[in-house]
């Protein structure tokens, strides 16, 4: 499985600025991890917050009223302030990939992040996360490889790019021990391992007829074993735009409904647990 990025590219024109919006579906988007190379890679240290930070930035490529655009980059934080930072609601507007790494971090509650007059730049980005308290990492172990990414770290390419790592590598844990960060899986009951992730589909717990319905995923979002990103295996990958059939089945784990759906991918049908708070 693919480790994912999440950020904002460019215009649709192939340039540093474009019209509002997204018109191509990548100016803002999801890919595959890859190594710019970076210079630096900035970790929070509250997992809460990184998690807010890279949910902000899925709701972002998931919008197509976010587009890329330098000349206008701070419309993004216009609009996103005025809905209370639920990149899902921010209407026609740009933003680069700094700004967008700037408006994420607003939006996780990172030590009280704020945007200014103009927006972090890359080469600006670095004083400011330290401000903020974020962990810097500049050995290249740490940068080369998809295995060491951590969901809701930001990496840094200074002068050039940046990008929000969306899924957790295979050794993303030697990551946050290199910042210093104690990874809160290890808390988890010691009958769960937390190596080898459950591959057995679980029963659902709970029933409600009123969340029966098709959704539609509004990320590149996984399809679980169980409810719980931590303890369960991805079964596949369902795209952006995916459409799940519930039939009201689900468990819930601290206060979100991980609902029990069919999914179709690639003309073919899987089971399994999706997170709500990714369907509509």
């Amino acid at each position: 499985m693919a480790v994912k990025i999440g950020h904002s590219s460019v215009s649709e024109s192939g340039t540093i600025n474009g019209a509002k919006g997204d018109s191509t579906g990548k100016e803002v988007c999801v890919r595959d991890w890859y190594s710019k190379p970076w210079d630096y890679i900035a970790i929070y240290s509250d997992e809460s917050v990184r998690e807010k930070h890279a949910k902000a930035v899925e709701a972002a490529c998931a919008n197509d009223n976010i587009g890329y655009g330098q000349r206008d980059r701070n419309t993004l934080n216009t609009l996103a302030k005025a809905v209370g930072y639920d990149l899902s609601k921010v209407g026609k507007c740009n933003c680069d990939c700094s700004s967008l790494q700037n408006v994420a971090a607003v939006a996780s509650g990172a030590n009280g992040a704020t945007y200014g007059s103009n927006g972090w730049t890359t080469t600006t980005m670095k004083a400011a996360l330290q401000k903020l308290g974020y962990k810097i990492i500049t050995d290249k172990t740490y940068l080369t490889s998809a295995a060491y990414c951590v969901r809701g770290a930001i990496y840094v390419k200074i002068g050039s790019h940046t990008v929000c790592g969306l899924d957790n590598g295979a050794s993303y844990k030697q990551t946050l021990e290199k910042a210093g960060i104690t990874d809160s899986t290890s808390s988890i009951s010691a009958s769960v391992s937390t190596s080898t992730l459950i591959t057995e589909l679980q029963p659902a717990k709970l029933k409600d007829t009123k969340l029966a319905g098709t959704y539609k995923t509004t990320a590149n979002l996984n399809l679980r074993y169980g409810p719980d990103k931590d303890k369960y295996d991805s079964i596949i990958i369902m795209p952006v735009g995916t459409q799940c059939k519930c039939y009201g089945y689900y468990t819930e784990v601290s206060n979100t409904k991980w609902l029990y759906v069919v999914a179709t991918v690639n003309g073919k049908n899987y089971t399994g647990y999706a997170n709500s708070e990714y369907l509509i």
